[in-house]
């Protein structure tokens, strides 16, 4: 988290990238972050792992403001 205060935070991740590689996985507090910075690498994830990335995780929040998550930001992916 340290590495992310005080810059823009597109400079900052692509200095990481330069640092640790176009694939990184970021623990920012409680959130798992995984930060792709080549298409190529875009395009290998989202290929082989794309229904994992296809829906949002579920809120409690969201599903009161959201009538049950079914509005066009948050509502899962498939049927409903």
């Amino acid at each position: 988290m340290h590495h992310i205060v005080g810059g823009y935070p597109h400079h900052v991740l692509r200095d990481l990238a330069k640092k640790y590689g176009p694939l990184m996985h970021l623990q920012l507090g409680e959130v798992s972050v995984i930060v792709v910075t080549s298409s190529e690498m875009a395009k290998q994830v989202l290929k082989t792992h794309d229904l994992a990335f296809a829906s949002r995780p579920k809120r409690l929040v969201m599903d009161i403001i959201t009538y049950d998550s079914r509005d066009i930001a948050f509502s899962p992916y498939g049927e409903c």
